[in-house]
């Protein structure tokens, strides 16, 4: 399925990142613009060509950083990477390809714009 990037993922690596950037942007709208900041650099260093353990390291911080600047939109932000297997507690964090991060990270970032667009209307 081609949902969002072009790349072939299973839609649920799409559907978890695109839900985890619009409930962000809905409920924290201050707290935007840095994410998108922080999405733009993990899509650069996609681009550039960072290897899938680099990749699965920043992404997982950018996570982290997620779950803990924003406490009330926790317990929904780990409902939604339970999704994806994905585990802030676990000692190791999950590894994904580079398809999946890529495909998470685009979606979130349309999460985060379909809310801005949403504004603009």
């Amino acid at each position: 399925m081609n949902f969002f990037c072009r790349k072939r993922v299973k839609p649920l690596f799409t559907i978890a990142g695109f839900s985890a950037g619009y409930l962000i942007a809905k409920n924290n709208p201050d707290f935007t613009e840095s994410a998108l900041s922080v999405i733009n650099a993990l899509l650069n260093a996609l681009k550039e060509g960072s290897d899938e353990e680099v990749m699965n390291a920043l992404f997982r911080e950018a996570i982290l950083d997620l779950v803990e600047s924003n406490p009330p939109l926790q317990m929904n932000l780990l409902a939604i990477l339970d999704t994806i297997a994905f585990d802030i507690k676990a000692p190791e964090a999950s590894k994904f390809s580079m398809t999946e991060l890529k495909a998470m990270i685009c979606s979130f970032k349309n999460g985060l714009m379909a809310v801005k667009l949403e504004k603009a209307q």
